[in-house]
């Protein structure tokens, strides 16, 4: 399990729960959001939090399950940071289309 102790330093956290192998398997992840750093900076961050939590998982999990768990993470921490230019660099790297991405306001 991976826990960021400073993860309140200079920006918040999205914690996101997700099973991997088993039902009885719960894993909880939490990845640091930075308000100073760019959007792509964080997005690696993220990436690079969810590589390192999915390697972990039983050595039997097939690469596809890994990839799976690394999806899975991606898009409830990045839908948790509630940060619209996340969510559409998100949408943008994983060739998702938003149709209401930005609300305009009269």
């Amino acid at each position: 399990m991976s826990v960021l102790s400073k993860a309140f330093i200079a920006g918040f956290v999205a914690v996101v729960s997700t099973t991997t192998v088993s039902a009885q398997e719960m894993r909880t992840t939490s990845f640091r959001f930075d308000k100073s750093i760019s959007t792509e900076e964080n997005y690696s961050n993220f990436e690079r939090t969810a590589r390192r939590d999915c390697s972990n998982i039983s050595d039997l999990a097939t690469y596809g399950a890994k990839k799976e768990c690394r999806r899975d993470l991606m898009n409830k921490a990045i839908a948790a940071t509630k940060h619209l230019p996340m969510i559409a660099y998100h949408d943008q790297m994983t060739g998702k289309n938003r149709q209401s991405a930005a609300v305009i306001q009269p």
